[in-house]
């Protein structure tokens, strides 16, 4: 075997080993995040992500809160265009090998800011043309509304403007969960990311509803 062959051999046994070692950092930290830390529940206005692809890729979103079960609001790529969503937990995970949502905290409480939700609600049906993955995605939708929230006049938030929500969406450079958190730090004073079991608010808001033997819906709750 000629050096070049042997060298390439390497290179690409190094890359796997990478490769290979992404996944379970990813897994290991979601267990010490799962088991280890405490565990948030999130304010109107905060941000969330999840895992889509073994750590190589994040979802994001905005959590909008409210008595229905689909409190979170997410640019989604339906076959290839960008629709505004209101999905539940359950959806906002499903799609990717996460099952943990994470929540924009600052020490051991979620941050959020309420005219966040108010710009992700003003947008939900909303069509914000073709999915790009570096110049059209989730992480540039979810920046995008804590930048409308944070640089204009009340009026112009919450009327839901489709031309003023697209020009801050080109003008976004936010592609990446890096950037995004990087934002969530500068408006919000979010300094970690903690996880948040939906699924276990709904039974303890079942329980202070209707006692500890009763049976109540599932659902989110709006949280102040």
């Amino acid at each position: 075997m000629d050096f070049s062959k042997n060298k390439a051999l390497k290179i690409l046994a190094v890359g796997a080993l990478i490769a290979s070692a992404v996944p379970a950092r990813a897994l290991y930290r979601s267990c010490i995040d799962n088991c280890v830390r405490k565990t948030v529940k999130p304010k109107i206005g905060s941000i969330l992500y999840v895992d889509l692809a073994c750590g190589y890729m994040e979802h994001s979103g905005i959590y909008i809160g409210g008595d229905d079960e689909a409190c979170i609001v997410e640019l989604q790529n339906d076959h290839g265009t960008c629709i505004i969503k209101r999905v539940t937990p359950e959806e906002f995970i499903s799609g990717g090998t996460g099952f943990s949502i994470y929540v924009s905290c600052h020490g051991e409480d979620s941050v959020g800011d309420e005219n966040f939700a108010r710009t992700a609600e003003s947008m939900i049906g909303m069509n914000l043309g073709d999915y790009k993955l570096l110049s059209n995605n989730c992480h540039m939708f979810t920046s995008s509304c804590m930048d409308i929230s944070h640089d204009l006049p009340a009026v112009i938030r919450i009327s839901g403007l489709t031309g003023i929500f697209k020009d801050i969406l080109i003008n976004n450079f936010d592609m990446s969960l890096t950037a995004l958190k990087s934002k969530a730090k500068k408006l919000l004073g979010a300094d970690n990311w903690r996880v948040w079991h939906p699924q276990v608010d709904s039974v303890n808001s079942s329980e202070n509803e209707s006692g500890p033997k009763g049976a109540g819906s599932s659902r989110c709750i709006r949280l102040n």
